[in-house]
């Protein structure tokens, strides 16, 4: 099909770039044959002068919705490995904006390492500054947020010894 798209639009022959054919295959291709026909031809079109395809030749849609679904396959192994021992399944909207997605994502993964932080260190403080490499205050700062103890109980800024530098 490419070979005859080269020629129907009076171009010749092109490589494709691994990356190009692996988004090719990730894709589900709800339009089925039609729309993969029709996406040859946008890229073909894109790069034009171009001697290879690349997958910023694919239309963006495209792109997103790879990377969205690698993203969430990736978040679900995550999940699997130490999710379970928060105890939670990670939720990002499905159409959230790209702000919105980035600041889930950083949040879900913040509350994952300080959890970790606080297993690991088993009750030490100094261990767990050690370990994360923060100050007493600023850690002190993401267990409140996150409402981690490194005791085991709930936090509270009453727990904190420094309750100035916890509010900071």
């Amino acid at each position: 099909y490419l070979a005859k798209c080269f020629s129907k639009m009076g171009i010749g022959l092109k490589g494709i770039s691994p990356e190009f054919i692996k988004i090719l295959q990730k894709y589900d291709w709800p339009g089925n044959v039609r729309e993969l026909f029709a996406m040859l031809q946008s890229a073909l079109a894109v790069a034009y002068n171009e001697p290879v395809l690349y997958p910023n030749h694919l239309p963006v849609n495209i792109r997103a919705k790879v990377a969205r679904l690698s993203l969430e396959k990736r978040l679900r192994l995550v999940g699997k490995t130490n999710g379970a021992a928060q105890g939670g399944r990670r939720f990002v909207p499905e159409f959230a904006g790209y702000k919105e997605f980035r600041e889930t994502l950083l949040e879900q993964a913040e509350r994952d390492y300080f959890g970790r932080i606080v297993q690991q260190a088993r009750g030490s403080v100094r261990e767990a500054c050690r370990l994360c490499d923060l100050s007493r205050s600023r850690l002190y700062y993401f267990l409140q947020k996150y409402n981690l103890s490194l005791t085991g109980q709930e936090f509270s800024a009453m727990q904190c010894p420094e309750k100035q530098e916890c509010l900071s």
